[in-house]
């Protein structure tokens, strides 16, 4: 999951969640608001790290829209003992 998006309707009413956008192919959008990649992204490979979607919130009424842009950046997910320092005697 990369975000959950929060909305509130004034009157109650059931929200739908939906994207568009040219990286749509890319992604998936839960009835409960939660943005995923529909495939995991091999993060240390990627050659864009840069997606753009439109999601839209509707009432069935009323709805909403926003562009919204992802920036995926890889971490060091193994790194040990980085800042540490000291002293080590073995007998």
């Amino acid at each position: 999951m990369i975000f959950i998006i929060k909305a509130l309707d004034e009157d109650g009413d059931t929200l739908n969640y939906s994207l568009t956008g040219s990286d749509v192919s890319l992604f998936n959008v839960s009835s409960s608001g939660a943005i995923s990649f529909k495939l995991e992204k091999d993060y240390e490979n990627i050659t864009n790290n840069r997606f753009n979607i439109t999601l839209t919130i509707s009432d069935g009424t009323l709805s909403t829209s926003r562009d919204v842009n992802v920036m995926v950046t890889d971490v060091q997910e193994n790194q040990i003992g980085e800042g540490l320092t000291g002293t080590s005697t073995f007998d």
